[in-house]
């Protein structure tokens, strides 16, 4: 249930920061991610490596260098995208050899 959590994490933040248009598109995001972790883990692991790896591209191209009055931490995406792909390469390795 990790992947849920991390798509709600978006919408509370575009909440706090009262983003506007932006709060539909994480909200999308977090719809997405909700519906792909119960295929993952009752259907194929490979939803939930499809979901991981494809947020990472999500978070490699979306967080913007400003948001509002602050910078956005550099090690944020980094840190986010790795973490995504570990994840994903976790699952494809016990996938793959179980």
């Amino acid at each position: 249930m990790a992947f849920v959590a991390i798509g709600a994490v978006y919408v509370g933040s575009a909440l706090a920061e009262k983003r506007g248009r932006s709060i539909l598109l994480e909200t999308e995001i977090a719809i997405a991610c909700i519906a792909l972790a119960p295929i993952g883990l009752w259907v194929s692991p490979l939803a939930l490596i499809a979901g991981y790896i494809l947020h990472g591209i999500w978070d490699f191209f979306h967080h913007p260098v400003h948001v509002g009055a602050q910078i956005t931490q550099r090690w944020y995406p980094p840190l986010c995208v790795g973490f995504d792909w570990a994840i994903a390469l976790i699952i494809t390795l016990q996938y793959s050899l179980g």
